[in-house]
């Protein structure tokens, strides 16, 4: 149970007695899942009574990180990180009784090849296909998929490498990954030779962010080809949030700053003679992803292939980007608040049309593009 402020934000009881570090809503909106400090999950579900009202549903320990719903047919299934160096899965049993901290259950667990936490991940469910993709403190980056379609207790992995070269234990890790949520590329990207069924991530660190397309082929491995990169100088990057459906022909990449600044790159695919993803040619992306390393092979269960085996990032050569469409980054937009305070954490509305800030302020922000194609803050509130 809870209360309502004045200022219409609910309050719940039974919450975490440490900082709440991660929230999410699942699919239906129905429920709402936190990660707290104090190492646990908690489930606030809507009451059946009330429903302006939430009720605990259940807690137990587990991460204190981040946590994801997946919105798949495997039924309610959560994925979390944590200070415990591991990547989980946790999946509802509706035979066990809420409150008892017994209603989901870790049916998948993983540690990075060298041994340290994962920082970021994020996921994407495509019909059938789920993708996992996490980076470490490393900077090691790895892409899960399910090793049996019928089940989530079982994954192997698609591709692992070092997008920004492995960096020191010791170093402060600033690497966020965020995928492209939406049915398929945009359509400037289907009119440029990408293929429809192509997937589209952007992982970032402190200067850089790089963008990444592949595709799942039958018979290989997924090879993830980096379409772009891109250098941030003025302010050290903390995450970056990829619009799911803008309306807009060109990709949209919200990139938050340590300076306070939102920074929107936006993303053009230019036509190119030879499509980079075609429906039956993922030997391109094999080609250009792995040409430097036709003498390793990374197994889909290949956790175990060790460190020396990955490969360090590489420069993409003018050849290698005449294979396909040429893809350039611009920023658009440089949105601050007024009182200057940086963003920690973004989110884009289904439709790709507003993004969501909240930071240093203790306020959600919410910016829009006018219909003069200029993006503007039209709404903020404070939390009391």
């Amino acid at each position: 149970m809870g209360e309502t402020t004045s200022s219409g934000f609910h309050t719940f009881e039974n919450t975490a007695a440490d900082a709440v570090s991660a929230i999410q809503y699942d699919a239906g909106g129905d429920r709402i899942v936190t990660a707290s400090a104090d190492h646990r999950l908690r489930i606030y579900q809507k009451s059946c009574v009330d429903s302006n009202d939430w009720e605990l549903y259940d807690q137990w320990r587990g991460h204190d990180a981040e946590v994801k719903w997946i919105d798949s047919s495997h039924g309610e299934v959560l994925t979390t990180i944590g200070g415990d160096n591991k990547f989980k899965v946790w999946q509802e049993n509706p035979s066990q009784a809420h409150t008892r901290g017994r209603r989901f259950k870790c049916i998948f667990s993983q540690t990075p090849v060298d041994s340290v936490a994962y920082i970021a991940f994020d996921y994407i469910v495509r019909q059938q296909d789920i993708y996992v993709a996490l980076i470490s403190h490393t900077g090691l980056f790895t892409l899960l998929e399910p090793a049996d379609p019928t089940t989530l207790s079982s994954w192997r992995e698609g591709d692992a490498f070092y997008p920004f070269g492995q960096q020191p234990r010791s170093s402060e890790a600033r690497f966020s990954i965020s995928f492209h949520h939406a049915a398929g590329p945009n359509s400037q990207a289907l009119r440029a030779g990408i293929d429809k069924s192509s997937i589209s991530l952007a992982i970032s660190s402190a200067s850089q962010v790089n963008v990444y397309r592949f595709a799942n082929p039958e018979d290989e491995n997924v090879a993830l080809q980096e379409v772009l990169r891109m250098p941030f100088e003025d302010g050290l990057v903390c995450s970056v949030a990829w619009a799911p459906a803008h309306p807009q022909p060109e990709d949209v990449v919200a990139v938050a700053c340590d300076d306070g600044k939102i920074r929107m790159l936006e993303i053009t695919v230019q036509t190119s003679s030879q499509n980079l993803l075609t429906s039956n040619g993922h030997s391109n992306l094999s080609a250009l992803r792995r040409g430097s390393r036709n003498d390793q092979q990374l197994g889909r269960s290949g956790i175990a292939a060790g460190l020396a085996n990955i490969d360090r990032p590489r420069e993409v050569s003018q050849s290698e980007q005449g294979n396909g469409p040429k893809h350039e980054g611009k920023i658009v937009a440089e949105l601050q608040t007024s009182e200057g305070a940086s963003a920690h954490q973004m989110e884009w509305t289904m439709d790709g049309c507003t993004l969501v800030t909240t930071g240093d302020d203790g306020k959600a922000h919410l910016w829009k593009r006018s219909l003069a194609g200029n993006w503007m803050q039209y709404a903020e509130t404070a939390f009391q």
